[in-house]
């Protein structure tokens, strides 16, 4: 394996999220409906291959069959109205990236492009722990 740019190094880039902050959190989109992943609602989520997800194979064009149990299982954790981002790379320099912005719940409806990946911003952000802050405070002084 050689180090190059990746696919989250221009999803972070196109999209102006930087994950340092909040955190991350990254998975195949069917691992996280058939391994029922605990999520981190204050991470940023990045779910990849939501175009094909309960594929166990390739397949020429995306499968929306099984994007109401991603909706399902994001309304979980999420509020109905959350933004989430349909984002597809641009194979090319020239060319700009398919981003789409809508409502979690709408998500089902939606056409996915091919390559897509899911992108939830935590709607919050994490509580402090108050006591472990003052102790790093003490540190510090």
């Amino acid at each position: 394996m050689l180090p190059g740019v990746s696919a989250m190094d221009c999803l972070v880039a196109d999209l102006g999220l930087d994950p340092a902050p909040s955190g991350s959190q990254s998975y195949e989109a069917t691992d996280f409906l058939v391994r029922r992943r605990v999520i981190d609602t204050g991470a940023l989520l990045i779910l990849w291959q939501v175009g094909f997800i309960g594929g166990w194979r390739f397949e020429p064009e995306p499968n929306p069959r099984a994007l109401p149990l991603l909706v399902e299982r994001l309304l979980q954790f999420y509020p109905d109205d959350h933004e989430a981002i349909l984002y597809e790379a641009s194979p090319y320099a020239v060319c700009a990236p398919i981003v789409q912005r809508l409502p979690i719940v709408s998500l089902g409806e939606t056409e996915i492009p091919i390559a897509a990946t899911l992108v939830v911003p935590p709607p919050d952000e994490p509580e402090f722990d108050g006591a472990m802050l003052q102790r790093v405070r003490q540190l510090l002084v």
